[in-house]
């Protein structure tokens, strides 16, 4: 009997721990204004999941606050760059006709890839070196690293299925449990 009430407790910590990860990126998002928020908010929360010995809720916000600000300026600067690379590749989306099925397939897979590209740069970002580097690097690891993308697709395919499906729960879980899925598969 002790060991399911252990179980149960052990269960109900991870649930608090990531519907408390995942408001603190939404607010923290929110509070960059969303587009200056959401990648320095998005790398405190890949940084909270990596490092999860202490789980108290002070030390989570603490870990969270100080990764959000030490990398505020500096990941800015690298989200400047991949949200133009973004949205010349949307704009590509509108500008192409509708008889242009291939082309547009086209640029669908090349923004997708774009997309693995971001989360290559946020599992290998480092402040103290220059963006350009930090951004061909995560191209290099898009390119090497296959059975990455393809389970970094699978947790994109599964997160909007969820959306669809249960947005309730999606809302309070869904970013949080992508995150610990990419990090999971980041170490493999």
């Amino acid at each position: 009997m002790n060991t399911v009430l252990t179980q149960y407790a052990s269960v109900l910590q991870k649930i608090y721990l990531y519907a408390y990860v995942q408001i603190l990126w939404l607010l923290f998002t929110l509070a960059g204004l969303l587009i200056f928020g959401l990648f320095p908010a998005t790398y405190a929360l890949l940084t909270v999941m990596k490092q999860q010995a202490d789980t108290s809720a002070a030390a989570i916000f603490h870990t969270f606050r100080e990764a959000y600000r030490d990398a505020f300026f500096v990941i800015n600067k690298a989200s400047i760059i991949w949200i133009t690379m973004l949205l010349l590749m949307i704009t590509n989306l509108l500008i192409l006709p509708d008889t242009q099925q291939v082309l547009k397939l086209a640029v669908v897979s090349m923004i997708s890839f774009l997309l693995l590209c971001i989360v290559h740069f946020f599992n290998y970002f480092q402040a103290d070196e220059h963006m350009t580097v930090q951004i061909k690097r995560s191209f290099a690891h898009a390119c090497l690293h296959p059975k990455q993308n393809v389970g970094y697709a699978c947790i994109f395919l599964m997160l909007g299925a969820a959306l669809w499906l249960i947005p309730g729960i999606t809302c309070f879980f869904g970013v949080s449990i992508a995150a610990k899925a990419i990090i999971y598969l980041a170490s493999k």
